[in-house]
């Protein structure tokens, strides 16, 4: 007995590669401490990462209080807000 030849249609591979649909740019009104952020976010609380960085665009993507795990191998597409003293930032 043979193994069964299985075909995946293209449009089962879409829904499994796709990117999750990415909030519209927004300033929030206070820090999301504890909440996922989109690069494209941004709020008052933001801080620049590095003295050094060229572009310093106010979003959560440059914000050193946001963690995408960009010292890891594989950054995240959605970070975590980790401002200080917010009510659901982490401890």
């Amino acid at each position: 007995m043979g193994l069964k030849k299985r075909t995946v249609s293209p449009a089962a591979c879409d829904k499994w590669t796709s990117p999750p649909a990415v909030p519209e740019r927004r300033l929030f009104e206070m820090p999301l401490g504890g909440r996922s952020v989109w690069p494209g976010q941004c709020c008052p609380g933001f801080a620049v990462r590095h003295s050094e960085t060229l572009k310093t665009t106010p979003e959560c993507w440059f914000c050193r209080h946001a963690d995408f795990h960009l010292t890891q191998p594989l950054a995240l597409e959605v970070g975590i807000c980790c401002y200080p003293g917010t009510p659901n930032s982490p401890s």
